[in-house]
């Protein structure tokens, strides 16, 4: 990642307010360890995680919303979640509410991080070659 990335992603998470502020560092903090090796990248007005740095290529993204944080999952469809966390309808996207930084740094968020980044290889080479 460039440091003009970086600095716009710290940008980015430094002019929320609370409490997405503190959720959207906490789940930062969490993709960065358990997704060794992701390329981190602004894409569509928010901050995603890729294999290549290419926006088609995102594994998860971070959307503040009013007063929550979704995680999202570009490939979450198949994410095993034994805990329920994991939410939507669409065909291959899915995400998780976080509402307090204590949940975006559970057990539970970091396996379901771990799962996505392990099988993203997988899926990558799947999307690309159906097109």
């Amino acid at each position: 990642m460039s440091n003009n990335t970086h600095d716009a992603i710290d940008a980015f998470f430094n002019s929320l307010p609370e409490p997405n502020k503190a959720i959207c560092t906490a789940l930062r903090k969490v993709i960065l360890a358990n997704m060794p090796g992701t390329i981190e990248i602004i894409a569509h007005g928010v901050p995603g995680y890729t294999i290549t740095g290419k926006s088609s290529d995102r594994i998860v993204y971070i959307s503040p919303q009013n007063g929550w944080v979704n995680l999202g999952f570009f490939f979450g469809a198949d994410i095993p979640d034994p805990e329920g966390l994991i939410t939507g309808e669409g065909k291959r996207m899915r995400h998780i509410k976080i509402t307090d930084k204590k949940q975006a740094a559970s057990p539970a968020i970091k396996e379901i991080i771990k799962q996505a980044w392990a099988k993203a290889p997988g899926d990558i080479a799947s999307l690309k070659a159906k097109k």
